[in-house]
């Protein structure tokens, strides 16, 4: 989320030497294209703004982690397109069957009282910020975090997770809370000031959340290097989208984002790769595909200049099966439509899970660059 704290009435912190690996967990969560907006095109979503909801099967990946002393525990979303890290709090009321954090039951609690909000589809998610102890597996340190008093919707009470763990740059964080890997980069707690991303698609196999290292055993090949180009989401330049030869994209920006289960696109794009693929539209952008068809590959060109690269993203990575009862199944299209205005630092395109479960990632802060490899 590579060092021990050891909490008493100070705290005191060492180095290790070695990367923290936490185990993730892969889980079908119910989202939908309002919390898409909310999070990437807040402008487009005001008080009285009009956007039609529909849900579509979103998969999210998940670990534990654990606040205070003595160690009260959580699983939570590790979401590289926001910065903040909240739980629910032992005074929400409407946040679920979830573990709740106890700021009484915990010796190295320290009252902040600050109030937060975040928005989403589902509402408008508060609380009050705290700061504890917050463990990352054998890491850990003293970090300002989010008690939730209010999740809106059912979005998240139904989730397998309890609350959201940011990895973004400090730049969107609310209310300019120092996200938690941030933290352990200003008290010298990384051996490396990276951390890396191995999802899978088997769901009998974890992936993994590494910190402070990568692991060359999750990867085949070389890493392929390119730089942020904006340091708020981790946002790199693109060359072009193309699918059966064909150029369906001129868009020069592309985030990556593990909190986004689907690659999402703008809606023009997004239609004409529908198109190539014969899909029928079920609502807005969300299209269903042929379950048995063969597919083309659809092609992300990454860089810019002469230094590029061509990522294939297959039909088994984008073809997305929903089942019912077993056998009354459909095949969702796992790219979604959505236009970014250029206040919201659009257009660009998001590359979400069926992305990252193809190739791993390398998010290397310390040198402002994003890696990239396929899955070994």
């Amino acid at each position: 989320m590579l060092g021990f704290v050891i909490a008493c009435s100070a705290a005191a912190i060492a180095v290790t030497a070695e990367p923290i690996r936490i185990n993730l967990h892969k889980t079908n969560f119910t989202n939908n294209r309002k919390n898409l907006m909310l999070k990437w095109s807040p402008s487009s979503v005001g008080a009285t703004g009009k956007v039609d909801l529909y849900n579509f099967d979103d998969t999210q990946y998940y670990g534990q982690i654990a606040i205070g002393t003595p160690k009260q525990e959580f699983l939570t979303l590790f979401d590289t397109g926001s910065s903040n890290l909240w739980v629910p709090s032992q005074s929400c009321k409407n946040c679920g069957a979830h573990n709740h954090y106890t700021s009484a039951d915990s010796s190295t609690y320290k009252a902040n009282g600050t109030t937060f909000q975040i928005k989403y589809g589902t509402g408008q998610l508060s609380g009050f910020l705290s700061e504890d102890v917050v463990y990352f597996g054998d890491l850990s340190d003293s970090v300002t975090f989010g008690e939730a008093t209010n999740e809106p919707g059912i979005t998240f009470k139904e989730a397998k997770f309890d609350g959201i763990f940011g990895l973004a740059y400090q730049k969107i964080s609310e209310d300019d809370v120092t996200p938690p890997f941030v933290q352990f980069q200003e008290d010298n707690m990384l051996t490396q000031d990276v951390f890396s991303f191995y999802l899978q698609s088997n769901d009998e196999k974890d992936g993994e959340l590494l910190l402070g290292g990568i692991d060359d055993s999750h990867y085949s090949g070389s890493l392929w290097y390119t730089s942020v180009i904006h340091e708020t989401y981790y946002m790199v330049a693109q060359k072009n989208v193309t699918i059966n030869g064909r150029q369906v994209s001129t868009v020069t920006k592309a985030i990556v984002d593990s909190g986004t289960s689907t690659l999402v696109g703008p809606t023009a794009d997004v239609d004409a790769i529908a198109k190539e693929l014969n899909a029928t539209r079920i609502k807005g952008s969300e299209y269903e595909v042929d379950c048995k068809a063969t597919l083309p590959d659809v092609q992300i060109t990454l860089g810019s200049g002469s230094d590029t690269k061509v990522f294939t993203i297959s039909p088994d990575a984008y073809r997305i099966k929903v089942c019912e009862f077993v056998v009354d199944c459909t095949c969702l299209l796992g790219i979604i439509g959505m236009d970014i205005p250029v206040v919201d630092d659009g257009p660009f395109w998001i590359l979400g899970d069926v992305f990252m479960r193809e190739y791993y990632t390398v998010f290397d802060v310390g040198q402002t660059r994003l890696g990239f490899a396929d899955i070994a």
